[in-house]
């Protein structure tokens, strides 16, 4: 029995290592696909448009708003994949419009945001059964009312205009950049498949597979509790907790822990960036530009993987943020805190709440 005990140890260990190889190989493969330019620059333009036109008339608030538009609409909306994008993109317009107005009357309730955040969180997950591009879709309008709740209240029409014009201006940029000569990739993002036929799509995955309405129902949970968390114990940049168990938190556990070790190691990198520039300086002309670049390189490196993404998504908001509300190099500590905090209850919920449908092989 020892010995027997022994060896199911050495094989338990095995797997193990095993497994903890496959998470570190997969989170840091990388393509070694070309930039594509001309969406790179697309990109930076809808984040750097809004931010120097409130800088300008002397509301960086404005600007930030716009900017968020901007850069959630263009990271949403496929390059050149498909010759009906702009479907999804205002698929993606009307849901975080909504989600701006559904944020801005749930904020001051703490109630009210952790009831609102786990049905919006748990209804757009499910756009995951579109492909790639519906996951990216229902991740966008999530994040936007994950923020619009932890930010400080303005006045609704106006954060509507504004979130809108910025947004138009992303899509309007990604669709003409898309249009320009240059390499055209294959891969997993579906074309649009019509309204009716999406919304009969995701009935049928939560009507036929568990594991949809499980992540769903998982999210859903592990969001709210974090909204309520930050919320009570008012945890400065709290939001970010929350964002970072959308970040991470996946139908299968394996998948849960590529995220949580890419959403980790990036965001240490990406924070490293922030704290260079933002001790330097409190401009809020040299914030935007520096959140310009980074954006610029966000787009050009998206595609070669999610790490790198995570990496160049961090300094951008970050320095976009850091224009309306400098906190030095603070604010990059807010981040790392609040992302431990939100990896800790995201890698909880995989391994509490439906362990096993977790760990199901994908469907076939």
């Amino acid at each position: 029995r020892g010995y027997r005990a022994s060896v199911e140890i050495r094989q338990e260990l095995a797997a193990t290592k095993a497994g903890m190889i496959a998470v570190r190989d997969d989170a840091f493969t990388v393509d070694r696909s070309a930039v594509d330019w001309p969406i790179a620059i697309a990109g930076m333009l809808s984040v750097a448009i809004p931010l120097s036109a409130g800088l300008a008339v002397g509301e960086p608030q404005y600007g930030l708003i716009g900017a968020l538009g901007g850069l959630n609409l263009a990271l949403v909306v496929p390059a050149r994949e498909r010759a009906n994008r702009w479907q999804w993109g205002l698929i993606v317009v009307i849901g975080a419009a909504v989600a701006l107005i559904l944020g801005h009357f749930a904020g001051p309730s703490i109630a009210a945001s952790a009831v609102v955040t786990f049905v919006w969180l748990a209804l757009w997950s499910t756009l995951r059964v579109a492909g790639l591009i519906g996951m990216l879709a229902g991740f966008v309008v999530s994040v936007m009312f994950i923020i619009i709740s932890g930010l400080p209240e303005q006045p609704v029409g106006q954060q509507l205009l504004l979130f809108l014009a910025g947004a138009l201006l992303g899509l309007a940029l990604m669709l003409a950049a898309g249009a320009l000569p240059g390499k055209r990739q294959e891969d997993d993002q579906q074309a649009w498949p019509g309204l009716r036929a999406l919304i009969a799509k995701v009935a049928a995955g939560l009507r036929e597979q568990p594991i949809v309405r499980h992540h769903a129902l998982r999210l859903g949970l592990a969001a709210a509790a974090t909204v309520l968390l930050y919320q009570v114990l008012e945890i400065p940049f709290g939001y970010w907790i929350p964002l970072s168990v959308l970040a991470i938190l996946q139908p299968r556990q394996h998948q849960s822990n590529v995220r949580a070790l890419q959403r980790a190691s990036g965001t240490l990198i990406g924070v490293l960036v922030v704290a260079g520039l933002v001790v330097l300086t409190s401009s809020p002309w040299l914030l935007a530009a520096g959140a310009s670049i980074t954006a610029l390189a966000l787009f050009a490196m998206r595609s070669r993987s999610y790490h790198w993404m995570v990496i160049l998504l961090t300094p951008t908001a970050l320095l976009m943020i850091s224009i309306i509300n400098y906190q030095g190099w603070k604010i990059a500590e807010y981040r790392v805190v609040d992302t431990a905090i939100g990896i800790t209850v995201g890698l909880l919920a995989t391994w509490l709440l439906w362990r096993g449908d977790a760990k199901a092989p994908p469907r076939r």
